[in-house]
């Protein structure tokens, strides 16, 4: 029960079946200077509106992982009237 495996070896024997080369993939061209100048703008300005989303949110964050930093403001309540 040998499937296709003897077949095909003795025709690679006998000359009737060549075997055919996997061929290379074609290398996509290289980018231009001014693709490259292009996408390092949008890059850099990605980073500062990135940053400065960061940044205001680090404004509103006031605890850490050990809890609130900084010191409780306790007023002791009063009656108005």
């Amino acid at each position: 029960m040998g499937g296709f495996t003897k077949p095909i070896a003795k025709a690679l024997d006998m000359g009737a079946v060549k075997k055919v080369q996997p061929q290379a993939a074609p290398q996509p061209p290289k980018p231009t200077t001014v693709e490259v100048s292009s996408s390092n703008a949008a890059n850099a300005d990605m980073d500062t509106s990135i940053a400065a989303k960061r940044k205001g949110r680090k404004a509103t964050i006031l605890t850490s992982s050990s809890g609130v930093l900084g010191g409780t403001e306790v007023a002791k309540k009063t009656l108005l009237g």
